[in-house]
């Protein structure tokens, strides 16, 4: 059996017993069930075929050969829809830093963001506006005037929501985090942006955080959610 790897737009995560995977392309959540969790958890562990055919009929009470069937199909459904590729896996490329905004005009400049991210979600979709965000290198914050640069960013983007309403609201945090992420960059500030689910009752979030703390959500929140893609 050919070695396989989650494909480069794929997040995934054990999560309460099942595998929960995040298609970038789409923006879509897919649960799988424990067959097919234990079918990719043996497939990613890189176990050789006879291992995962020999390691799932254990696991399950089920004949060798009915377990190698449905294993090829899995494995031929999974390849076909992009979840699971059997090439190498590539070194992600180098983005191009954000552009800078000065520091003068913070406010327009959180207000914008807002505004363009929006605008690209509602225009091109998800993964476009993922991937182009995806491809932004953070700043280097070298100076030891971090926590300054980020406070007056907070302060910035707080001034600026006031007088910016996301249509999406309030159930607006893929792109109020998008926006807020895109613009701590072009602040200066290296910041992460985080998209968490939960299984029960399953539901999705984002979030930014800086250096670990969350920004402009509550912490406690987004201690519900388990962590599942990450820029």
């Amino acid at each position: 059996m050919a070695s396989y790897n989650a494909s480069p737009f794929i997040r995934h995560r054990l999560i309460d017993g099942n595998v929960i995977i995040l298609d970038l392309r789409s923006g879509e959540y897919k649960i799988l069930d424990d067959v097919a969790t234990a079918m990719w958890l043996a497939v990613l562990a890189g176990s050789d075929r006879p291992c995962c055919i020999e390691q799932l009929a254990n696991t399950f009470a089920a004949a060798p050969a009915k377990v190698a069937a449905d294993l090829e199909a899995f494995l031929h459904e999974a390849e076909v829809s992009g979840l699971l590729t059997s090439q190498l896996p590539t070194a992600p490329a180098i983005g191009r830093p954000a552009p800078r905004w000065p520091r003068s005009c913070l406010a327009s400049g959180a207000w914008w963001s807002l505004f363009a991210t929006t605008r690209m979600l509602a225009g091109n979709g998800f993964a476009d506006a993922y991937a182009k965000l995806s491809a932004c290198a953070k700043p280097k914050c070298d100076d030891g005037d971090g926590f300054t640069r980020l406070a007056r960013a907070e302060r910035a983007f707080s001034l600026a929501e006031n007088f910016f309403v996301i249509p999406s609201a309030p159930q607006d945090c893929l792109p109020r985090s998008l926006s807020l992420y895109r613009f701590l960059l072009m602040a200066g500030v290296s910041a992460d942006h985080v998209i968490g689910v939960r299984r029960f009752p399953f539901q999705a979030h984002a979030w930014v955080e800086c250096a670990g703390r969350v920004v402009f959500d509550s912490p406690d929140f987004v201690r519900c959610y388990t962590e599942l893609a990450r820029m």
